[in-house]
């Protein structure tokens, strides 16, 4: 009975122990998650006004760099650019990320090659032998605006050459602080605008339409790309503090278990005492 107590005794100092840990990375990663979602809210608002912006140029500009345009060049070769974290204890975040582009890369009829940011994807695709074409180990909230270009420029200028023909995004959607879903998004080539037309464009473009553009399409890019990272970083985040909560309620479960099973064998054992010494007063008298 006494082993027995004390083998309860050190779980619930184990579990203990593993519970100071989530709750301290539950706090930590609420932390992150509030400055992550602040900095994602305002980058989304800036997206979509640069986002409006090159519509009503690419729709004002009818002559649009073909390199850019769908159906100009057969597509084949795809590249994934595939965003992850760089650790773990953030549940399924990362794997969910990776099963999805592995699915797409399997069903695809292209070649593929991979540009990754967050070591868990850049390890997964070293491992399973794909071709990488960049990667950044860091984690997505630790890369800077110019690192995140320094990646968008590599893979336009590759895009450019002809070493691929397509560019698939994959990285994190946020919806809510509960909420995440992963997602895809094609940035090249991009579809035509039928609506853009010679004798409706009212603005003159200098030195040309076609230079304008040529500047404005990578940059909007490198922005693109930037707010993808911003955007999985707070998911990341989000993800991470949801599953050491969940872990931290799971500990806490566990240990008023052990303390219910631990007074029982300890009442059962005072139990045992009382009648070990009621017996032997039995005894005593009867001798």
């Amino acid at each position: 009975m006494a082993e027995h107590m004390e083998s309860i005794k050190r779980q619930i100092r184990s579990i203990s122990s593993t519970q100071r840990i989530t709750n301290a990375l539950k706090l930590v990663s609420a932390s992150k998650l509030r400055k992550a979602k602040s900095q994602f809210l305002e980058s989304r608002r800036f997206m979509d006004q640069i986002t409006q912006s090159m519509e009503d140029i690419m729709h004002d500009a009818y002559k649009m760099p073909s390199v850019y345009i769908e159906g100009n060049r057969t597509i084949k070769t795809t590249c994934y650019i595939v965003i992850t974290g760089s650790s773990g204890f953030c549940g399924s975040y990362n794997g969910d990320v990776i099963r999805l582009a592995e699915r797409l890369m399997g069903e695809s009829d292209h070649d593929s090659v991979v540009m990754t940011i967050g070591s868990k994807g850049k390890d997964r695709f070293t491992h399973t032998g794909r071709k990488l074409v960049g990667f950044h180990d860091d984690p997505p909230d630790k890369i800077t605006f110019a690192e995140a270009q320094q990646l968008a420029r590599k893979v336009v200028t590759r895009y450019k050459a002809g070493e691929f023909d397509e560019v698939i995004l994959v990285y994190t959607n946020y919806i809510n602080t509960l909420r995440q879903q992963v997602t895809t998004e094609r940035l090249l080539p991009v579809k035509e605008n039928k609506n853009a037309k010679q004798d409706t464009h009212l603005i003159d473009y200098r030195p040309s339409n076609t230079a304008v553009l040529e500047y404005l399409i990578p940059t909007y890019f490198d922005i693109r790309l930037y707010n993808a990272t911003i955007e999985a970083a707070t998911c990341e985040h989000a993800c991470r503090r949801s599953a050491m909560e969940a872990a931290s309620d799971n500990a806490n479960d566990m240990l008023q278990s052990l303390k219910v099973r631990y007074n029982r064998a300890r009442q059962s054992r005072i139990t045992d005492e009382i009648i070990e010494i009621v017996s032997g007063a039995d005894s005593s008298a009867h001798n």
